[in-house]
């Protein structure tokens, strides 16, 4: 509380009354008034000790007397007289006298500055010694004036330290800002760089969908042609048999060699071929984690190597590549199959397809279709409508 008042006096009476003084003698008297004035109406405002208002009326005084007016001086000195002695400030009255006796002489009033200095001398001899009281006021000034500049000196340190943190605040401010819209920025793009992959992701799930489909449409209508095929080709062999005969026999007469084991050779490549594609087609034997070529050769009743070699020579791939195919179709089927399967998690889906480890399943996945499997589940759960008929 003590604080927050010498703060207001300094504020309210200090600071205007030493600009007054320093514009004051910068000879910039009209300035120094108008603080002046605001000065004793704080002191008034205020009920400070006289003295400060007596301070006000004397400079006054002397403002008055350097501006050429000497009624307004003649009138704050004669207050000042009046107002000293009223509230008993001896030494406030001394100050007053001296200037006022002097300003009677400057403007001719002889008699009456003889008065005043004789009161002066009186009053001066009834305190104490002249040199006594001067050295007195000259401390007190020296004190007074060093306290208002380390006072204002503190306040300027003050202010600088506010003005610098205010400074501080607005580059932190400022900075935050930048680092706000940068973040928006990269998040904007984020955000139209994923839903960019997403619907590329989205088109390669429908692409994929539609293959499938049209593939479960051809294996069912290849099922229909090959059973009609294999119908009419026994109608066929029993129409034909007698007149093959004739022939294999003339042949060998002529060329002196049978053709018939390359002949037994086409259609038992042709034949394991058939049965090679009703396992991967018709049967699930490949999601076995197990399934190898010994295994694919004993379902198809030959052996390992001969169903190798029509793997490489007719699909161009081997056996890996080939049941990998198999595996990661059936694989999106089943991801389709919302009803049967929905509730499975990725790594299920892989092991029932025939996958034991999960990284390898959704990287084989990744590579082949284009989409993570788990993005693929997500796509095909938003279109239920394009459910696949597990196979």
């Amino acid at each position: 509380m003590i604080s927050y008042e010498k703060d207001s006096l300094v504020q309210g009476y200090y600071k205007p009354f030493c600009k007054a003084i320093i514009y004051s003698a910068s000879k910039q008297p009209e300035k120094s008034i108008l603080l002046l004035h605001e000065a004793i109406d704080y002191a008034k405002q205020n009920n400070l000790n006289p003295q400060f208002e007596s301070s006000v009326y004397s400079q006054f005084g002397n403002l008055y007397s350097q501006l050429g007016k000497p009624d307004s001086a003649f009138f704050y000195f004669r207050k000042n007289d009046a107002y000293t002695r009223e509230k008993a400030i001896p030494f406030s009255c001394l100050n007053n006298l001296k200037a006022y006796y002097r300003f009677c002489q400057q403007i001719g009033e002889n008699a009456l500055a003889a008065s005043l200095r004789n009161q002066y001398l009186i009053l001066s001899d009834s305190i104490f010694d002249s040199d006594s009281y001067n050295k007195a006021k000259n401390a007190q000034i020296v004190h007074e004036m060093n306290k208002n500049l380390a006072r204002i000196k503190q306040l300027n340190e003050e202010y600088e330290k506010k003005q610098q943190q205010i400074n501080k605040q607005r580059m932190s401010l400022l900075i935050l800002l930048c680092g706000v819209l940068i973040l928006a920025a990269i998040l904007t793009v984020v955000y139209f760089q994923k839903r960019k992959l997403h619907l590329a992701y989205k088109d390669l799930f429908m692409r994929n969908a539609k293959l499938l489909q049209l593939e479960e449409t051809n294996r069912v209508q290849r099922k229909e042609y090959q059973e009609k095929i294999t119908t009419l080709e026994e109608k066929l062999n029993q129409t034909c048999l007698s007149s093959t005969a004739a022939n294999e026999k003339a042949e060998t007469d002529i060329s002196g060699k049978s053709t018939l084991t390359s002949k037994i050779s086409m259609e038992l490549r042709d034949d394991i071929l058939n049965r090679i594609n009703h396992i991967m087609e018709e049967t699930d034997e490949f999601c076995d984690s197990d399934f190898s070529l010994e295994r694919l050769a004993s379902l198809v009743d030959s052996n390992s190597k001969y169903v190798s070699v029509i793997i490489n020579d007719v699909m161009g791939k081997n056996l890996r590549t080939y049941v990998n195919e198999y595996r990661i179709k059936k694989a999106c089927t089943r991801l389709l199959d919302i009803e049967h399967f929905g509730n499975y998690t990725i790594r299920a889906i892989g092991e029932s397809v025939g996958y034991k480890s999960y990284t390898n399943f959704t990287d084989i996945f990744k590579r082949t279709i284009g989409i993570p499997p788990s993005i693929y589940q997500r796509i095909a759960i938003e279109n239920k409508e394009l459910h696949i008929p597990n196979s």
